[in-house]
């Protein structure tokens, strides 16, 4: 939590800084001072609050699905430029916000919630297979297909992995340094896959940012 506090500050001072024509020292001195405010709201948080495991992850994962989600109603209502830059802002502060209110009492394991984002990502990826397979050139549409595509992924996911955290104890009680003491020690490796949106200055434009869509491995 207290790291999804710092990528969702340094997200949202870059992006809304990036709006306003700012210069690119302003806009990352910007994003720096948004990721410690957002370390230090998380960090007090976490101080007040017991977060359970799966709680964490999934309000963890709406930051980048939310940006996606944003970016693909962003282009279905034909936005352009910052109102798409808005749209991903907004969206991950709506599908962040709204996991964690939501899905506060959820009892998920992290191995889970890793897989049900890999099957949303494999779902994006399977619909835009079908826009170069059907040669879609209209963006709209194209995106569109890509974000049905996520939703019926992480649908998908979370429908076939409901029987993978039975008979395990999800407490909070059972969330200590035991188990990755143990995973330190028998040198066992984790994954994940999520999706990333990113914005990098634009070639010839020097006040402009152009957003940046791929997939990050974290192993």
């Amino acid at each position: 939590m207290i790291s999804l506090g710092g990528h969702l500050g340094t997200w949202q001072g870059i992006g809304w800084t990036a709006m306003l024509d700012w210069e690119a020292k302003n806009v990352i001195g910007m994003g720096e001072l948004g990721g410690l405010a957002g370390i230090g709201a998380a960090t007090f948080l976490t101080s007040k609050i017991d977060f359970l495991e799966g709680h964490a992850r999934l309000t963890s994962s709406g930051l980048h699905w939310g940006a996606w989600f944003g970016l693909v109603f962003g282009i279905l209502a034909d936005h352009d430029g910052d109102d798409i830059l808005r749209d991903t802002l907004i969206g991950s502060d709506v599908l962040t916000l709204g996991i964690a209110i939501a899905m506060k009492d959820v009892r998920m394991s992290k191995s889970r919630v890793r897989l049900i984002n890999l099957a949303g990502v494999l779902g994006t990826v399977f619909g835009f297979g079908i826009d170069l397979l059907a040669e879609v050139d209209e963006a709209r549409t194209a995106f569109g297909i890509a974000g049905l595509g996520s939703v019926a992924g992480l649908a998908m996911g979370r429908h076939f992995t409901r029987n993978l955290d039975k008979e395990k104890d999800l407490s909070l009680s059972n969330m200590d340094n035991s188990r990755l003491c143990y995973s330190l020690k028998k040198g066992e490796r984790t994954w994940s896959v999520s999706p990333k949106l990113s914005f990098k200055k634009h070639p010839s434009h020097k006040n402009r940012f152009v957003p940046f869509i791929g997939l990050q491995i974290d192993f």
